[in-house]
């Protein structure tokens, strides 16, 4: 993710609080390096949703909040939620394709 631009905690400061300029500023300049990286991991065709839920888990999920200048860069936590946010699809996608989530009757078997 060599693509982010430096942290600019004043926007990242104002998006967490709600302010709809500082989070629209804060979403365009995070949302194409992260689209970026899901399509680098062969997720193109699911890049752009994923990008969504991480932005979704990074505002809705308050993980922004546990953004702190003096605890480490944004970057880092931006990366880890969106690797989490990949392996979760991964793992639905998966699971999907053995049949998850549906129910077989056992019938009369022993």
């Amino acid at each position: 993710m060599s693509e982010f631009q430096s942290t600019m905690w004043t926007v990242i400061r104002g998006a967490r609080d709600g302010n709809d300029e500082a989070l629209s500023r804060f979403v365009n300049t995070y949302r194409p390096p992260v689209v970026n990286f899901c399509r680098r991991r062969g997720l193109e065709a699911d890049a752009e949703d994923l990008a969504q839920e991480v932005f979704l888990r990074l505002i809705m999920d308050g993980v922004l909040h546990k953004a702190d200048p003096a605890r480490g860069r944004l970057r880092s936590l931006v990366l880890a939620v969106t690797k989490r946010v990949i392996g979760h699809h991964l793992e639905r996608r998966s699971a999907a394709k053995r049949g998850g989530g549906q129910v077989h009757s056992l019938g009369d078997r022993d």
